[in-house]
C-alpha cells in the first residue's frame, strides 16, 4: 500500500510558500495602486477640462457689456426728473 502524506497545516509555510504568498500580494497591491492612479489621472483631466471651460464662460461674462446697478439708478432718475421738468411746460402749452 501507497504511503499517504498528510501536511499539517497548523505549521510554519515553508520560504518558498511565504515567498510565493508575499509576491502575489505585492502584485495585488501594485494592481490596486496602478488602477487607483489611473483613476486619479482621469479625474485630474476631467477637472482641468471644466477649469478650462468655466475660464472660457467667465471671461465671455466679462468681457459681455452690462448696465451696473448704478447706472441705471441714474438713468432712471434721470428720465423721472425731465418728466417733471417738461409737465410745467406741457401745462403751459395745452392750456
Amino acid at each position: 500500500m501507497p504511503e499517504t502524506i498528510i501536511h499539517n497545516t497548523t505549521e510554519a509555510p515553508s520560504s518558498a510558500s511565504a515567498e510565493t504568498s508575499l509576491l502575489l500580494a505585492f502584485t495585488r497591491l501594485e494592481g490596486k495602486v496602478d488602477v487607483a492612479l489611473t483613476q486619479h489621472g482621469a479625474d485630474i483631466k476631467a477637472t482641468a477640462k471644466e477649469v478650462d471651460d468655466h475660464e472660457d464662460r467667465i471671461r465671455a461674462l466679462e468681457a459681455r457689456p452690462t448696465v451696473s446697478p448704478r447706472g441705471l439708478w441714474a438713468t432712471v432718475s434721470g428720465a423721472a426728473l425731465l418728466a417733471l421738468a417738461v409737465i410745467p411746460f406741457l401745462d403751459r402749452i395745452i392750456n
